[in-house]
């Protein structure tokens, strides 16, 4: 899986099949997540809570890039993968 609780980004190529122009927009998401994700982790030993709180938004805000990034119809794919109850194979 991938940072923040996404997706992996291999699993996203398979299943949303996005352009090689996205495939570089979601890299620069993912990487950008990945960052935030070691930086809350690192900073968030004190208060787990709000290191909780800060994933989640950090998550609703990767998620709102990747979802602009992608047509409508990859859109809803992406969207099946981010449903909760989903394992994070996206089976």
């Amino acid at each position: 899986s991938g940072p923040l609780r996404l997706p992996g980004l291999s699993t996203v190529k398979e299943k949303v099949g996005p352009t090689a122009e996205q495939v570089a927009t979601l890299e620069a998401i993912y990487k950008d997540a990945a960052a935030k994700h070691d930086e809350i982790r690192k900073s968030g030993k004190e208060d787990p809570k709000k290191a909780a709180e800060s994933i989640q938004a950090a998550r609703t805000e990767a998620i709102a890039k990747i979802k602009d990034a992608l047509n409508e119809e990859q859109d809803k794919k992406f969207d099946e993968l981010t449903k909760p109850g989903k394992k994070k194979d996206g089976k």
